[in-house]
């Protein structure tokens, strides 16, 4: 004879989620089929004017949560941040200029850091401007590369060298090979 164990886990239609069975129990004793614990409670915290925000890990006013639509457990704050923030990066990414400014200062960003630089000396237009002096045509085969190392890139510590050679560069610093590096920054 085979002793058949119960389910441990059961789908919540409101979470989404399978979550243990031991969240379906009601505070009556009774069994709920499709819908966990977790949300009679937040019923009765409604009721109380309270509702809780997942970002704010806690329980603020209903008047703090946007009105239209379904129940959100976002507040208005956090609701507004994301959608600036994801409007902001939309936009950014809209604008074929800002991207590649955004793109080339980037990698001047994540190339400082392989320097064990904590910052850049330049911003996105000053980056833009040395590259536009030797590529007119704005063919974004071009990138800012440090003349010494050691110190934090600037406008007048700065090359402009191709995409091709920035990455034979980086090879060098990843096999601190800095002579090297040095070399080659002088030939161009």
């Amino acid at each position: 004879m085979e002793i058949v164990a119960g389910a441990k886990a059961r789908f919540c239609v409101k979470c989404k989620i399978y979550i243990p069975m031991n969240y379906f129990m009601r505070d009556d004793g009774t069994d709920s089929e499709s819908v966990c614990n977790r949300h009679e409670l937040e019923k009765k915290l409604d009721t109380n004017g309270l509702r809780y925000c997942k970002v704010c890990d806690n329980y603020i006013a209903l008047d703090l949560f946007p009105r239209t639509g379904a129940i959100s457990y976002i507040c208005k704050k956090h609701k507004y941040a994301a959608e600036v923030v994801r409007k902001s990066k939309e936009t950014e990414e809209s604008h074929p200029g800002k991207k590649k400014r955004l793109r080339q200062w980037t990698m001047c960003w994540n190339d400082s850091r392989k320097f064990k630089q904590v910052s850049i000396g330049m911003s996105q237009h000053e980056i833009d401007s040395e590259i536009a002096k030797i590529d007119q045509k704005g063919t974004a085969q071009h990138a800012v590369m440090p003349i010494d190392v050691e110190k934090i890139i600037t406008t007048e510590n700065c090359v402009v060298v191709t995409v091709e050679k920035r990455k034979k560069l980086m090879k060098m610093v990843a096999r601190k090979d800095l002579e090297g590096y040095a070399k080659m920054i002088a030939e161009i």
